[in-house]
């Protein structure tokens, strides 16, 4: 609309036109994943402030609760959002309340919720990733005949190559853990030569090559790992296990926080730097777990990067050394 227009609307005493909401919900969603969350919490809240009865209401109230500055608030929100929501808003809470009780390494409570989640929802499209976490939580409350059982499921049955792909490296983990080194190795196997498998194969094969039956077999699929996937951590082991020097990959940090949301991870972050902290926000794996870390540094040696590390730990907070 023209200037001399909206001038005239004024004037005559018009209001000028809403904004329509899901010009509102687009403006949210750009801020949101900008790292703006305040900006983006106050279009979401907006929008079903105004638009009460508009389809994206819900949505825009998962993603307003998805902006909580940390686990407790997002709890509360989800929680209020599921009394009154439609069955897949619903959904969508449940899980998100499981996720943030693993995520505070509660898993008994995270291990009931995944496990209510998924009554009835068998064929539902998250129902894969549920049933992994549980076994995850299972795996972390010492119930690993259950956690394998889900585990095999997965592997054999399931439709989603990433997390078929990520259970059958924790299914061959916890086999390996309990001695059993030819069932881990028939698993590594599997996911080292099928498409499925195609985003595990770095450690399928060094799984494979820690239960080789021969010298010559390991030092083979060392050989491989090297030459297929140099700029990975399974690399630098296998040069290792061969009595090879390791290229350097990299300085160091001190991880101070993990997050399944970025937005959390943004939030601390930000209170790192205010106390004149260099952070970055890294991707980082915890087990099969993708999460977001707040990491400080780089540092360029080891003992600088603990240095910082004990200081932080002195002080009652959690840090502990990665690659940066």
């Amino acid at each position: 609309m023209k200037i001399a227009g909206v001038l005239l609307m004024f004037l005559a005493g018009t209001a000028l036109p809403a904004t329509p909401p899901e010009e509102m919900y687009r403006q949210a969603s750009l801020s949101f994943e900008a790292g703006d969350f305040e900006s983006a919490e106050a279009r979401y809240a907006e929008l079903r402030k105004e638009y009460p009865k508009h389809q994206l209401f819900w949505d825009a109230g998962l993603m307003w609760a998805r902006c909580a500055r940390d686990a407790g608030e997002a709890e509360k929100r989800f929680t209020a959002l599921e009394e009154d929501a439609p069955a897949d808003t619903r959904a969508e809470c449940g899980i998100e309340l499981a996720h943030l009780a693993l995520l505070q390494d509660d898993f008994d409570g995270a291990e009931k919720d995944y496990a209510e989640w998924l009554v009835g929802r068998e064929t539902d499209e998250r129902a894969e990733a549920a049933r992994f976490f549980r076994a995850w939580c299972l795996k972390e409350l010492g119930r690993e005949g259950e956690s394998a059982a889900i585990l095999s499921g997965l592997v054999r049955d399931g439709s989603q190559p990433a997390w078929r792909a990520e259970a059958g490296l924790l299914l061959a983990g916890l086999r390996f853990g309990s001695g059993d080194l030819a069932g881990a190795r028939s698993v590594y196997l599997e996911l080292s030569a099928t498409g499925w498998g195609r985003e595990a194969r770095p450690q399928a094969l060094m799984g494979c090559a820690r239960t080789a039956v021969s010298a010559g077999e390991r030092s083979k699929l060392l050989k491989e790992i090297i030459r297929s996937y140099p700029d990975t951590d399974e690399a630098v082991e296998a040069l290792s296990m061969l009595g090879m020097k390791a290229k350097s990959r990299g300085r160091f940090g001190v991880q101070v926080g993990a997050y399944s949301r970025k937005s959390n991870a943004v939030i601390e972050k930000k209170d790192w730097d205010r106390k004149g902290k260099k952070a970055a926000i890294l991707p980082r794996k915890m087990g099969s777990l993708r999460l977001f870390a707040v990491v400080l540094g780089p540092f360029d040696t080891r003992e600088a990067a603990e240095r910082e590390a004990n200081g932080i730990k002195a002080s009652g907070a959690r840090a502990i050394v990665t690659p940066y």
